[in-house]
């Protein structure tokens, strides 16, 4: 089965990533939320996501392997967080588009 499910999360007041989702989404935008924190399991078992947006919540820490399921992970948006400090670990293994935190 091909994964083509595309979910709009955005500006959904989240605190926290909905465990909810359909594992063969391959887009996910949780932007302008107020997320603060990813783990290890955040994303569960989303290993067909390719894009996912994370701009413009209030994210100050991410865990080194948060993305580490995600071997098709392409693009990434992080702008707009209160990331200061990130692990040197936290995007190995990953091929991706990164988009940063605003200077």
């Amino acid at each position: 089965m091909q994964s083509t499910m595309m979910i709009n999360c955005q500006q959904r007041g989240l605190t926290f990533v909905p465990k909810a989702l359909d594992r063969n989404t391959i887009s996910l935008d949780l932007s302008n939320n107020t997320l603060t924190e990813l783990h290890t399991d955040s994303f569960g078992m989303l290993f067909h996501l390719q894009d996912l947006n994370l701009s413009h919540n209030t994210i100050r820490n991410i865990e080194p392997g948060a993305f580490s399921q995600m071997a098709k992970l392409k693009v990434l948006f992080l702008q707009g967080n209160q990331l200061t400090d990130l692990d040197p670990m936290t995007f190995d293994d990953l091929d991706l588009i990164l988009t940063f935190p605003d200077a």
